[in-house]
């Protein structure tokens, strides 16, 4: 950690600076925010969220300038995505800060160390500005035939392949439109969350449908089993190259048929002498031992069995007196003794499932158990000592897995599939209403499908409610981007 006053190396743990008795409480405080930020960032670059990690980092680097891990990893990011420029720059200013121990200055050795790379980069910024420049002007052709051969060489260089997909689309045929489907698909592989790309990719719906049908009528055709009979023609040697040998009759061998039936015999007399008694014996003392054992079984079960009848009796007897109680204090109208069992099986089985971590399970559990029915304090207190855990859990359960749906990720990754995220994010809500992350994405949802009114209302709902939120700047945002005044 650097110290605000005097630029000196400190440890994190120091209340005050040893070189200048600076207090550092408030630094100390920046510097876990950007760790946040940082870790925040490192989740969305692992998950190919390369926007939302360019977000996360430059908050990061916004609490505290000195976190050289931030600007590294930003550096990569954008070495990623083709801004080399940019990438070059963060390394180079975390270098400045940091020298010793720090992988930005292997990063900028192995760039600038390979002139044809530098070369190549240098070229590659000409194209992509000269390109802008014949749009800009309307020269859409000569714009296009340039953003061609820079995506070629370059295919991650994700702003060149966004203003060609969008001349692309703009140009209106047909096959413009699937070159600029495969484009825009080829950088969601590389940033999941890249705003344009999706904003653009929506545009081409109509393409979008047409390849899944291919892709599904595709895998169609690989699962048919083939019904089709092999060939089973076997391979007829050519009469002009077979090898003709003359026939020589074989003399008969007595000796080897004698040696055999001498093996033959000697193992049956060895069978008959040796292995079989052994064999007999041994079949014997098991048989005794299988005897005695199901005797001493067959004793201990019946004894048992005897003591459950009892005890059944016993039971069966208490149950027809406490009907006859409840019977006499209701005037001869026995409480639902069935409902009540149901609820308590469901108490206990939704435990169960919540030690066994089911924490979905458990709660659905726990959502048809009436607290108001429970006429125990003990039973009230047990359903109360588990149940906000097993919703607070179910919730997250929901939240995580309604964000890979959102995102296209895990079991998600054939695309983003939104309503069966607004589905999970939903039932995330039902078991926490104040779950602000599930609130974010199911207003996320919402914004992309076209419901802006579902939308705005989400996104209103954190940012007047929940200040201290963690999407707090994100629904923020979003709300601006709608064109409402934050």
């Amino acid at each position: 950690m650097i110290c605000p006053n005097c630029n000196n190396e400190t440890s994190f743990h120091d209340e005050r600076c040893e070189h200048c008795n600076t207090d550092l409480s408030i630094t100390r405080r920046l510097v876990s925010w950007s760790n946040i930020y940082y870790n925040e960032g490192l989740t969305k670059a692992r998950a190919r969220d390369l926007s939302g990690a360019i977000e996360s980092l430059k908050r990061s680097l916004k609490f505290y300038k000195y976190n050289t891990e931030a600007r590294n990893l930003l550096g990569l990011i954008y070495y990623e995505m083709g801004e080399c420029t940019d990438a070059l720059c963060e390394w180079v200013i975390s270098t400045n800060y940091k020298t010793g121990r720090n992988k930005a200055v292997q990063y900028v050795k192995e760039v600038q160390s390979d002139a044809t790379n530098l070369d190549r980069i240098s070229r590659n910024i000409k194209k992509y500005n000269t390109s802008l420049g014949y749009a800009q002007t309307g020269d859409y052709d000569l714009a296009v035939i340039q953003l061609k051969k820079l995506h070629s060489e370059n295919p991650k260089y994700i702003q060149a392949g966004l203003l060609l997909a969008l001349l692309y689309i703009r140009g209106g045929r047909k096959e413009g439109r699937v070159k600029a489907y495969k484009i825009l698909r080829g950088i969601l592989e590389i940033d999941k969350s890249n705003t344009q790309a999706l904003t653009y990719i929506k545009e081409l719906n109509d393409v979008r449908d047409k390849a899944r049908a291919r892709s599904r009528a595709r895998q169609e055709e690989t699962n048919k089993v083939d019904t089709k009979p092999k060939n089973t023609n076997t391979v007829i040697e050519d009469e002009s190259v077979r090898v003709i040998v003359p026939y020589e009759e074989e003399k008969p061998m007595v000796l080897p048929v004698l040696q055999v039936l001498g093996g033959v015999l000697f193992g049956i007399l060895i069978m008959a002498f040796v292995v079989q008694p052994a064999i007999n014996k041994y079949k014997s003392q098991n048989s005794n031992g299988q005897f005695v054992e199901y005797s001493e079984n067959k004793a201990a079960v019946d004894s048992e069995t005897n003591s459950l009848r009892e005890e059944n009796a016993d039971l069966s007897k208490k149950v027809e007196e406490l009907e006859a109680e409840v019977a006499d204090l209701q005037g001869g109208n026995p409480t639902d003794i069935a409902n009540y069992k149901k609820m308590y099986e469901n108490l206990i089985e939704a435990k169960q499932l919540f030690e066994e971590g089911s924490y979905r399970s458990s709660a659905k559990k726990l959502k048809k158990v009436d607290v108001k029915q429970l006429d125990s304090k003990k039973a009230s207190k047990f359903y109360e000592s588990f149940k906000d855990d097993a919703f607070l859990k179910a919730s997250e359960s929901y939240t995580l897995e309604g964000t890979d749906a959102y995102n296209g990720v895990n079991d998600y990754a054939a695309g983003h599939d939104y309503e069966v995220a607004m589905n999970l994010l939903n039932k995330a809500l039902m078991f926490n209403e104040e779950n602000t992350d599930a609130m974010y994405y199911l207003g996320r949802c919402y914004q992309l499908t076209g419901d802006t009114e579902k939308a705005t209302e989400y996104f209103n709902t954190i940012v007047n409610e929940y200040p201290e939120a963690r999407l707090y700047s994100d629904a923020a945002s979003r709300l601006r981007e709608m064109g409402y005044q934050i």
